[in-house]
């Protein structure tokens, strides 16, 4: 059972660094799908404001702290959070990981300049993995036909 934490309006995984990476691979190994969500300060406010925000965030699959504050404020409303899992920590520790195991990344979002230049230098930092992408603007009814483009491609 995930241990759990309540700041403000957020709901965080109570997971130091490494189990964040390991409950990531847990989760590839056991089929589990859905996505990971580094909150910052910034992001929970937003997502006060936000109810579409707020929602996505609450169906993650794994929350985790991606600011220091939000690891203090934890204790202030009587629970813990035992380290930040920053995002950008966290994509490489993945990627390294993947191609430890020989698995594939996929990166789906932002615009199509961004998402090229981001495989591009996870491909020179792991030269070892198998790194790919495409951008995240697209209307909701190609969202079917991006998903089996990815899993054609055998994206892990």
């Amino acid at each position: 059972m995930r241990r759990r934490t309540v700041v403000l309006n957020g709901t965080f995984d109570a997971l130091t660094f490494d189990e964040a990476v390991d409950a990531i691979f847990e989760a590839l190994r056991t089929g589990d799908r859905g996505w990971v969500c580094t909150v910052n300060v910034a992001t929970l406010m937003a997502m006060r404001r936000d109810a579409k925000l707020q929602s996505f965030v609450e169906r993650a699959l794994l929350v985790v702290p991606d600011g220091q504050p939000i690891v203090w404020c934890a204790r202030l409303f009587g629970g813990r959070l035992p380290e930040r899992v920053t995002g950008i920590d966290l994509v490489e520790a993945l990627c390294r990981r993947a191609a430890a195991e020989g698995r594939h990344v996929y990166l789906l979002g932002s615009t199509p300049p961004l998402v090229t230049r981001a495989v591009a230098r996870l491909r020179q930092r792991h030269p070892a993995s198998i790194v790919d992408g495409s951008d995240g603007h697209f209307p909701l009814e190609q969202s079917a036909e991006r998903a089996e483009a990815i899993r054609s491609r055998a994206i892990d």
